[in-house]
């Protein structure tokens, strides 16, 4: 996948083309974010992010963002994602496990956990300092 993406310049393309839009940085930031919410409902979050990073992170780092700021909110959105349903894979593992509580009573038990980390994504968006203080202190 690598090779292919290096060979057809599609990184660097999407890149010149997004980065070339006349519109705020935190719009497409929020249009990535959604789209790596809803694969993260159906797909491994690895398989996501081997799929998708090679592609989104030329451009997030062209749009002035922090790369390890956007790996910790990426990580964040893929967690929300297998905690909702359709898929829900972290909740079916959980449910293959605890065999005597049902499926629905598990999705119901996520839910705080799911505005939990909505609420502490949102703030990280907000304020990227959260993330980026330590990293950048012991860089000076």
């Amino acid at each position: 996948m690598g090779k292919f993406l290096a060979l057809s310049r599609i990184p660097m393309y999407l890149t010149n083309v997004v980065g070339g839009l006349d519109v705020s940085p935190y719009l497409i930031l929020a249009l990535i974010l959604a789209v790596y919410f809803i694969l993260g409902m159906f797909l491994e979050g690895i398989a996501i992010m081997v799929l998708t990073l090679p592609i989104v992170y030329p451009l997030i780092t062209q749009l002035g963002f922090d790369g390890l700021w956007f790996g910790i909110i990426m990580i964040m959105l893929i967690n929300i994602g297998v905690l909702t349903p359709p898929l829900g894979l972290s909740v079916y593992i959980i449910s293959g496990v605890v065999k005597d509580v049902s499926i629905e009573k598990i999705f119901k038990g996520v839910i705080p956990s799911i505005i939990t980390m909505a609420i502490a994504t949102i703030i990280l968006i907000i304020f990227p300092e959260i993330v980026t203080f330590l990293p950048n202190f012991v860089k000076d």
